[in-house]
């Protein structure tokens, strides 16, 4: 077992705000990464990035990002460079990982790259068991676990904002849960049974809500309705059933 503890490792600390809700589809609006070493903040960048495409007014309103703003601002081809050297050969962390890993992959893979990432990290298994199963909080949205761990997160949906939370809300739970592995190799192996624990914990065979978007109907998934996600948009693409009632 590896001796390197979690939270001495250096790590991206990374979100996309987007066009919708799924990420192998979905245009980067926006990209914040924080790096960390040892627990600390060292590095901070982030950029609104012209999606080539309509910004639906449901993401407007709820990232105040809106195609005004984002018509003069670089593609996302444009800053791949600057991306990629602040991710490369990093840990990379995101809550729910999945979708922003997923939108980097898919973005880069339309210009023909890549990014080799050393692991990936992701506090919402942990929030999911320890405070939200455990009832200590309401959901595990990441503004709902901030807010339980005393971590500011005063523009909720804004890359940068998100990315800083994040990371933040990271090094909280190895603070606060006793029951988190301290090593980075055990943290990830408890990382992924977590994962494949909450994501079977929605499978189960409820009927699918529906909500109107854009005059498309599409299957609410649980994570929205049962508030485990950071982004009221993120996991709707995997159309979780309705888990509201699951223990």
């Amino acid at each position: 077992m590896s001796d390197l503890l979690a939270k001495n490792v250096r790590f991206a600390a990374i979100d996309f705000e987007t066009t919708g809700r799924d990420p192998l589809q979905a245009r980067a609006t926006e990209v914040g990464i924080i790096t960390y070493e040892n627990g600390v903040e060292i590095e901070r960048w982030g950029s609104l990035i012209n999606p080539q495409e309509e910004i639906p007014e449901e993401v407007v309103q709820l990232t105040g990002i809106t195609n005004e703003a984002v018509k003069d601002q670089p593609i996302f081809a444009d800053i791949a460079d600057e991306i990629a050297k602040r991710l490369e050969g990093q840990y990379f962390l995101a809550y729910n990982a999945s979708y922003d890993r997923t939108v980097l992959r898919a973005e880069m893979g339309r210009i023909g790259r890549e990014v080799e990432l050393k692991g990936v990290i992701d506090p919402l298994p942990y929030a999911w068991r320890y405070l939200r199963r455990e009832k200590k909080t309401r959901n595990a949205r990441l503004e709902t676990v901030a807010e339980y761990l005393g971590v500011e997160l005063e523009n909720a949906h804004r890359a940068t904002d998100d990315a800083a939370a994040t990371a933040q809300v990271f090094l909280r739970l190895l603070e606060e849960i006793p029951e988190i592995p301290r090593g980075i190799e055990e943290f990830l192996g408890m990382q992924a049974a977590l994962t494949m624990e909450m994501e079977e914990t929605f499978r189960g065979p409820r009927r699918r809500p529906t909500v109107s978007m854009s005059d498309v109907t599409v299957e609410l998934g649980a994570a929205y309705i049962n508030g485990q996600i950071s982004d009221p948009l993120r996991f709707l693409f995997r159309r979780l059933p309705d888990v509201r009632d699951v223990r």
